[in-house]
């Protein structure tokens, strides 16, 4: 009866030191996985911050036209040694 009543003891005690490092091993993983994601919602921050820049660059842009018309002009001279026709 002593026996299997220090088996049990010992037992639970070595189970609740497993189930400890266990914890803290899912502690760990859990503030990693914390931290890794804000640091991806600060790079995604960054992005969209510069998306609206790029954006409102854009906008500005689109509100430029331009219009008119080429005109070419071709001259010709009757005399040689012409050098120009200021």
């Amino acid at each position: 009866m002593k026996k299997s009543f220090l088996l049990i003891i010992l037992l639970s005690a070595l189970v609740s030191r497993i189930s400890a490092q266990q914890d803290t091993t899912a502690q760990k993983a859990a503030e990693e996985a914390k931290a890794k994601v804000e640091e991806l919602k600060d790079a995604l921050n960054g992005l969209n911050e510069s998306y609206l820049e790029t954006k409102a660059t854009v906008d500005a842009l689109k509100k430029i036209k331009i219009s008119g018309y080429i005109q070419a002009q071709y001259q010709s001279a009757d005399m040689d040694g012409i050098s120009s026709f200021a």
